[in-house]
C-alpha cells in the first residue's frame, strides 16, 4: 500500500511541476504533507478545505489541492476503522465528481479523475484482501466466496470502467496536443499527456490484477484478467529503472507472473533488480516481493535466508515488508506443525513479534491484515495438538471487535482440546465463545452454547454457572417472544433446580421462578418459591455474584441481579405483593397458610448471624412474621413469642436499634409493632409505654401507621379491634390540630378514616362530633354527608334518627336517580321509617321503588331492599 501512495507523488512530479502553483499553494502543500506525515489526517483534510476556499485560485492550483485532498483521504483510510474509512472513500469520490463537473473541459480533470480512480482501486484492493483472509480465517462461515467478494468486485469493475473511459479521453487529448505546440493553464502538453497515459495504463493493470483475485485461483476469469494485467505491465516493465514507473512496473509484473505460476519469469524480474541501485524503501519492497516468491514456490532455503536478511535490517521494517515476513513466518510455522517439529514454538514467537510491528505502525489496515493472516494460518493447521496460536488469534479478534472470528477461533481450540483430552481448555474456550455471543446480544446462540456447555462438562466447577447463564439468555428470549419461550423457560428453571439444587446460583434461579409464578398469577406457588429463595440464600461474600475472569466473559455485566442484597430486597417486595392477593381470595385454610409463611420467615430470621445488611433483612422478615401472625394468623400470643425472641424487653430493643440505626429505615415500624401486639394482648401498661414512645415521632409517620391499622381492624375480633382502635386514637392526640394544616384532598380522606377509627374505638360522641364538623366543612361532599347520616341512624336517640331520616331524604333529592348512592339513600330512608314506627310508609316507598326500578340497584343492595320490604309487610299485614 505504501508503494501505491508513492505513485500519487510521482504523478505530481510528472504532470504538475511544470505548472507549479502560486507561493501560497506551495506553502499549503508543504503544511498538508507535514500534517499527513504526523498522521494528523483530520487536520490535514480541514486545511485542504480551507485552501480550496481561497479566492482567485487557478484551475491548476485547484487541481493540485484537490489531489492533495484525495491523497490525504486515501492515507487516512489506512489508519481508520471501518465506518471512518468508508466515509473517507465516499468523500474522495465526491471530490473527484465535483472537480470533474466544474472543470470538465480542461485537461486537469483528467489528472484529478485518475487520482480518484487510484483511490477506488486501493479501496477495492483493501476490501478484497480482507474478504479473502476473513473467508480463510473463519472456515465455519456460511458466506460463499462470491458473496464475500461482491463489494470488492463492484468497486474494481467501476474502477476499470472509469479507467477505460479516461484512457479514451487522454488519447483524444493527445491527438489535439500533437496539433498544438503551446500549452495554457487549462491544457497539458504532449509529454505530460504521455506520462498521464502511462499512469493510466499502469493502474489499469493493477485494477485488472486485483479484480482477478476476487475470483477463485485458476478459474477462467482469474487467468484472463491476470493475463490482461500482464500485457499492460510488460511494456511498462521495460522502462528505464530511473523512470518513476520503472521499478513499480517491474515489481508488479513479477507479482502477476507469480500469481500465474510463471516461476522462472517472475524470479528473473526480481533477481534482475540490483539492490545497490535502489533506495532503502525500495529495497524493502523488493525484499518483500522476493519473500512472497520464495514461499509461493516452496523455496524453503531461500525463504529462510531472505527472512534472516529482513530480520537483520537496522530500521524497523515497513508495513509491506513486515507483512511479507509475517506470511513467511506463518508458512514456516505451518510446516513445522505438520512435521511435529518443536521449531513451531520459535516461529510462533516471531509471528507475535511481527503482528506487534504492524500494530505499532498505527495502521488499522495493516494490523487487520496481519491478524487475519494469522487467523488463516491457525485455522488451516492440521495438527490437533497446537492450540496456542489459535488462542492468540481469538484474543486478537476479540480485542479488535471481530466477534464471529473470535468465536470461530475459540471453537477450533475447544474442538482440538476435546480430541486431546484437555477438558479444562475445552471448557474455558467454549465458555469464552458463549460469553461473546451473550455480550453481542446473540441470546439464542448464547443460550444454546451455555446449555451445551453445562451438559457436556457436568463435572466442571462452573457447570452450574454455565447452566445459569443459559437461563439468563433464555430469559432474554422470553422477553422478546413470550408465547414461544415462556413454557420452556419454566421447564428449564425447574430442570436447573433438579440438577443443581445447591448450585451457587440456585437461589437466583428460585427467585426467577418465583417471579415467573407471580407473573402467571400462581400466587400460592410464588409465595412458596420466594420463601425457598430466602432459605437457600448463600452466605454473603461481598455482595457480588460470581463472575469469570476469562477472555470474553461478560457475565458480571449482563446478569440482571448482580447483588445479593438486590435479590433480598425484591424477595420481600414480591412477598408484599403476593400476600394481599392471597388474602383477597382467602380460602378456609388461608389462616393456616399465613401461619406457615410467618413461621418460615421467623425461622430464616434466626438462622446465622450474617453482616449488618443481613441483620436489616432479618429484622424485615421478623417484622412481617409478627404482623402476619398478629392480623392474618389471628395469633397474638405467637406474635409476641417472635417479638420477645428478638427483643426480650424494651431495653434490648433500644440497645440493638442504636447499633442498627443506620441500616433500618425507621424505628417507627417496630415501635408500632410493639404497640399492636400489646394492645391485642390487652397489656395496658406495656401498651401505654409504647404509645408514649410513638407520640415522639412526627405526626405524618404516626398517621400513616394509623391509616394502615384502621384498614386492618376488620380482620381482628371485635373486642380486640376496639382495644387496638383506642390505642391508635391515643397515638394521634394531635389529629384535630394537625388536620387544619393539610390540603383539602387530604382532609376529606383522613377525616373519614379518623371518624371510622373513633367509631371502632366505641367513642360515639367523639365520632359524631367529628362527623358534624366534616359535614359542615364539606356540605357538597356526598360521602361525608352519607357517613354522618349513617352514624346518626345507628344511634339509640330518636331525635338523632329523625335527623338521619331528614339527611337521607335530602341525599336522595340531591343525588342523581338510579345511582348507587341514591338507592342506598332510599333503602336507609325506608329502614328509618320502619324503625321509627312508620312501617306502612316504608312498605309503600319500597313498593313504588320496585315498580319504578325493578333491578333495585343490583346485588347486594337489591336483596337487602326486598328483605326489608318483606319485613315491613309482615309487621303491617292490615296495610297490604
Amino acid at each position: 500500500m505504501k508503494r501505491l501512495l508513492a505513485f500519487l507523488v510521482i504523478l505530481l512530479e510528472l504532470v504538475l511541476v511544470p505548472l507549479e502553483g502560486t507561493a501560497d499553494v506551495t506553502e499549503d502543500l508543504r503544511f498538508i504533507q507535514s500534517l499527513r506525515s504526523r498522521r494528523l489526517f483530520r487536520l490535514a483534510e480541514y486545511q485542504c478545505e480551507l485552501a480550496l476556499q481561497r479566492p482567485g485560485l487557478s484551475t491548476g492550483d485547484k487541481a493540485v489541492l484537490t489531489i492533495q485532498f484525495l491523497e490525504t483521504l486515501n492515507e487516512h483510510a489506512l489508519y481508520a476503522d471501518v465506518p471512518a474509512r468508508t466515509a473517507c472513500w465516499q468523500r474522495a469520490q465526491e471530490l473527484t465528481s465535483s472537480f470533474e463537473k466544474d472543470h470538465e473541459e480542461t485537461d486537469w480533470s483528467l489528472v484529478v479523475r485518475l487520482t480518484g480512480v487510484k483511490v477506488l482501486v486501493e479501496q477495492g484492493k483493501i476490501l478484497r484482501e480482507e474478504a479473502e483472509l476473513t473467508l480463510l480465517a473463519t472456515r465455519s462461515s456460511s458466506s460463499p466466496w462470491d458473496e464475500m467478494m461482491k463489494p470488492s468486485r463492484t468497486v474494481l469493475r467501476k474502477a476499470g470502467e472509469q479507467l477505460k473511459a479516461l484512457r479514451d479521453e487522454i488519447a483524444r487529448s493527445l491527438r489535439r496536443a500533437q496539433k498544438v505546440t503551446e500549452t495554457d493553464g487549462l491544457r497539458l502538453g504532449e509529454h505530460q499527456l504521455l506520462s498521464l497515459e502511462k499512469q493510466a495504463q499502469f493502474w489499469t493493470a493493477l485494477a485488472a490484477c486485483e479484480l482477478a483475485r476476487t475470483y477463485p485461483a485458476g478459474s477462467e476469469d482469474y487467468l484472463a484478467m491476470l493475463n490482461d494485467a500482464a500485457s499492460n505491465l510488460r511494456g511498462l516493465s521495460e522502462l528505464p529503472l530511473d523512470h518513476p514507473l520503472g521499478f513499480p512496473a517491474r515489481l508488479y509484473y513479477a507479482d502477476v507472473n507469480r500469481l500465474l505460476g510463471q516461476k522462472e519469469a517472475a524470479w528473473k524480474i526480481l533477481a534482475g533488480l540490483d539492490d545497490e541501485q535502489l533506495s532503502k524503501d525500495r529495497q524493502q519492497e523488493l525484499l518483500a516481493g522476493r519473500l512472497q516468491w520464495a514461499t509461493t514456490f516452496e523455496e524453503e532455503q531461500l525463504a529462510k535466508t531472505l527472512f534472516e536478511r529482513a530480520m537483520a535490517v537496522e530500521v524497523s521494517p515497513s508495513p509491506p515488508l513486515a507483512f511479507a515476513m509475517l506470511e513467511t513466518a506463518t508458512w514456516f510455522w505451518k510446516k513445522a506443525v505438520e512435521k511435529g517439529d518443536k521449531s513451531s514454538e520459535e516461529w510462533e514467537v516471531q509471528i507475535k513479534k511481527l503482528v506487534e510491528v504492524l500494530r505499532q505502525s498505527g495502521s488499522t489496515y495493516w494490523t487487520h491484515r496481519g491478524e487475519l493472516l494469522v487467523a488463516h494460518a491457525a485455522s488451516a493447521s492440521a495438527n490437533a495438538n497446537s492450540t496456542t496460536l489459535d488462542l492468540y488469534v481469538a484474543e486478537n479478534a476479540y480485542r479488535a471487535g471481530r466477534w464471529q472470528e473470535a468465536i470461530a477461533a475459540y471453537d477450533r481450540v475447544a474442538q482440538t482440546a476435546k480430541k486431546t483430552g484437555q477438558e479444562d481448555v475445552a471448557f474455558q474456550c467454549s465458555w469464552a465463545a458463549a460469553a461473546i455471543a451473550q455480550q453481542q446480544s446473540l441470546h439464542q446462540e448464547a443460550w444454546q452454547r451455555f446449555n451445551t456447555l453445562a451438559q457436556e462438562f457436568p463435572h466442571q466447577a462452573k457447570a452450574s454457572q454455565a447452566a445459569f447463564l443459559a437461563l439468563v439468555n433464555l430469559g432474554q428470549l422470553v422477553a422478546k417472544d413470550e408465547k414461544a419461550y415462556l413454557a420452556l423457560y419454566e421447564r428449564e428453571l425447574r430442570a436447573y433446580l433438579d440438577r443443581f439444587p445447591r448450585g451457587k446460583e440456585a437461589y437466583l434461579v428460585r427467585f426467577r421462578l418465583a417471579q415467573l409464578l407471580e407473573y402467571q398469577s400462581r400466587i400460592q406457588e410464588a409465595v412458596g418459591m420466594y420463601l425457598d429463595t430466602l432459605e437457600q440464600l448463600p452466605a454473603d461474600q461481598g455482595g457480588e455474584t460470581s463472575g469469570s475472569s476469562q477472555q470474553g466473559d461478560s457475565t458480571s455485566d449482563l446478569l440482571q441481579e448482580t447483588k445479593r442484597e438486590e435479590v433480598l430486597e425484591k424477595v420481600f417486595l414480591g412477598l408484599d405483593r403476593c400476600l394481599p392477593v392471597l388474602r383477597a381470595g382467602a380460602r378456609q385454610d388461608f389462616s393456616a397458610e399465613v401461619r406457615q409463611v410467618a413461621q418460615r420467615l421467623h425461622a430464616w430470621s434466626i438462622v446465622g448471624n450474617g453482616d449488618r445488611t443481613d441483620q436489616r433483612y432479618r429484622l424485615m422478615a421478623e417484622e412481617r412474621a409478627i404482623r402476619l401472625m398478629l392480623w392474618e394468623g389471628g395469633d397474638p400470643v405467637f406474635a409476641e413469642k417472635i417479638l420477645l425472641t428478638r427483643f426480650p424487653d424494651p431495653d434490648h430493643f433500644w440497645k440493638e436499634f442504636r447499633t442498627l440505626s443506620n441500616d433500618v429505615s425507621s424505628t417507627s415500624g417496630w415501635i408500632t409493632l410493639w404497640l399492636e401486639v400489646m394492645a391485642q394482648l390487652g397489656r395496658e401498661r406495656e401498651a401505654q409505654y409504647w404509645c408514649e414512645q410513638l407520640r415522639h415521632l412526627e405526626f405524618d409517620v404516626r398517621w400513616e401507621w394509623a391509616s394502615g391499622v384502621t384498614e386492618k381492624l376488620s380482620q381482628a375480633k371485635p373486642n380486640r379491634a376496639q382495644a387496638i382502635a383506642r390505642w391508635v386514637v391515643a397515638a394521634v392526640p394531635d389529629f384535630v390540630q394537625q388536620y387544619a394544616t393539610h390540603p383539602q384532598d387530604w382532609k376529606v380522606q383522613a377525616g373519614l378514616k379518623y371518624a371510622r377509627l373513633l367509631v371502632m374505638a366505641n367513642l360515639h360522641e367523639d365520632s359524631l362530633g367529628w362527623m358534624r364538623r366534616l359535614a359542615q366543612e364539606f356540605p357538597e361532599h356526598g360521602e361525608i354527608q352519607e357517613n354522618l347520616a349513617l352514624l346518626l341512624a345507628y344511634s339509640d336517640d330518636v331525635l338523632l334518627r329523625n335527623e338521619s331520616l331528614q339527611k337521607f331524604q335530602e341525599i336522595a333529592r340531591r343525588t342523581p336517580e338510579g345511582s348507587p348512592r341514591w338507592f342506598r339513600a332510599k333503602y336507609m330512608t325506608a329502614w328509618l321509617l320502619h324503625n321509627l314506627g312508620r312501617t306502612r310508609d316504608a312498605w309503600e316507598m319500597l313498593s313504588l321503588l320496585e315498580t319504578l326500578h325493578p333491578d333495585l340497584g343490583g346485588e347486594p343492595l337489591r336483596g337487602k331492599i326486598l328483605s326489608l320490604k318483606d319485613e315491613c309487610q309482615r309487621h303491617s299485614p292490615q296495610d297490604r
